[in-house]
């Protein structure tokens, strides 16, 4: 075991943000004198990085179950079968509700202050953003259905989408900023398709507006990349508890 492990802490010092590149765990940060205690992100904590690997797939699975709403469909209308229609919708209000809750539930779960307080925030806020918007739009359906006020529901087209896929925005980003800090460590870079993926979702809002091609290609392109992006999670968190347990272990940062 080395007397001081590499620590391959390629990041900001958490107190006041200084680089500490090359620096080795039991030095102080020259800027303001904080022990490096570490040997990667504060968050490369064993039990952390097992939950965040659960939660990232109990977030993802259901995105990629969602899209048998779009296929049914596409069956649907191929055999032109519009009797099914209505199983169609029902699968809809089965899966979705699932998916809102199971990346509430996750993003909830991942929200550590070891990710950093703004991080832990983002996700909490985010996550509360997301299932209000959900619940908000079943409520205003309901009432559209018992009581037909059309001007509850036009102003819900516009506004309580633009909430859900920014709260899916700022969730992507805070994963993408997990991932930039393990990289360096992990000597690994972001997927092309991860990186096309997050990029996506700032299309999703507009194109959400355009009738009929819209409203059905968008929410495929939205499930997709939250799919991605918590699919890379889980991969990013992986990687991390290997390469943390071999830099514990006196090891040189893997290749």
């Amino acid at each position: 075991m080395l007397n001081k492990p590499p620590a391959t802490r390629l990041l900001p010092c958490p107190r006041c943000r200084y680089d500490l590149r090359g620096r080795v765990v039991g030095e102080h940060c020259p800027e303001c004198g904080w022990t490096i205690d570490t040997f990667g992100p504060v968050w490369w904590d064993e039990s952390l990085l097992k939950r965040m690997m659960l939660f990232a797939r109990v977030a993802a699975i259901p995105c990629w179950i969602l899209l048998l709403v779009p296929l049914h469909f596409i069956f649907v209308v191929a055999n032109a079968d519009f009797a099914s229609i209505e199983f169609t919708f029902g699968i809809f209000c089965v899966l979705m509700p699932i998916q809102v809750i199971a990346q509430a539930v996750a993003m909830f779960a991942m929200g550590d202050t070891r990710l950093g307080e703004s991080r832990a925030r983002a996700l909490f806020w985010a996550a509360i953003v997301r299932v209000a918007a959900f619940g908000l739009a079943a409520f205003v359906l309901y009432l559209e259905w018992s009581v037909a006020r059309d001007h509850l529901l036009a102003v819900s087209y516009f506004v309580l989408p633009l909430f859900a896929v920014g709260s899916d925005i700022v969730t992507s980003r805070v994963l993408a900023s997990l991932e930039a800090e393990a990289c360096p460590i992990l000597w690994t870079k972001p997927r092309t398709r991860v990186k096309v993926a997050r990029g996506t979702l700032w299309i999703v809002y507009p194109f959400l507006l355009v009738p009929f091609i819209g409203w059905y290609f968008a929410p495929i392109i939205w499930t997709v990349a939250m799919a991605y992006c918590f699919g890379e999670l889980r991969g990013v968190a992986d990687a991390s508890r290997t390469a943390a347990r071999s830099l514990r272990a006196g090891a040189a940062p893997l290749p």
